[in-house]
């Protein structure tokens, strides 16, 4: 890969910039050639999944835990990932996750952790209130991830892979 365009600048405290130098720079392949370099695109969409990696089981004080896994397989520009819920029955919102990391707004959490590398994949649980009628709890709820970059929710590759179903129904043994 070649990266062009580069620009360092040095900069000191007391006495402000020092000087701007552009840069570029050839990385060798896997085998260590140096033979046809390409330059290297970021990705323009983002390429993100979700899916249920286990039952919907209690989770503490009159909750439902559903586990989640997601995973970032793009280089796509990205501040953050979210997890969307909807139709959720009467008195259900998601009230935190597990890794706890930051607020929760009713039906959308952030997916604990920040950034997601290229190809990682972060195991989140979602607590979410049980319904106010407990007949609502086969309702299917649909969950959905998005990629957001500063105001604006990045285009996924493959949209059909960010949503999951499921019901907080316990399973029957």
């Amino acid at each position: 890969m070649i990266a062009a365009g580069g620009l360092v600048t040095a900069y000191s405290y007391e006495t402000g910039s020092l000087g701007t130098v552009p840069f570029s720079a050839q990385f060798r392949s896997l085998d260590g050639k140096l033979a046809r370099p390409q330059t290297y695109v970021q990705d323009t969409q983002a390429n993100a999944s979700v899916e249920v990696i286990g039952p919907v089981t209690d989770g503490p004080e009159n909750t439902r835990r559903v586990p989640l896994r997601v995973r970032y397989a793009g280089d796509a520009r990205q501040l953050g990932n979210s997890l969307t819920a909807t139709q959720l029955p009467a008195g259900s919102m998601i009230l935190y996750t597990d890794p706890h990391d930051g607020p929760v707004y009713g039906p959308q959490a952030f997916v604990p952790g920040g950034l997601l590398m290229p190809g990682e994949e972060r195991d989140v649980a979602l607590f979410i209130s049980r319904p106010t009628d407990p007949a609502d709890e086969s309702t299917p709820i649909t969950v959905e991830l998005a990629t957001h970059y500063w105001m604006e929710t990045v285009p996924d590759v493959d949209p059909s892979d960010n949503t999951v179903t499921f019901s907080l129904a316990l399973p029957t043994s």
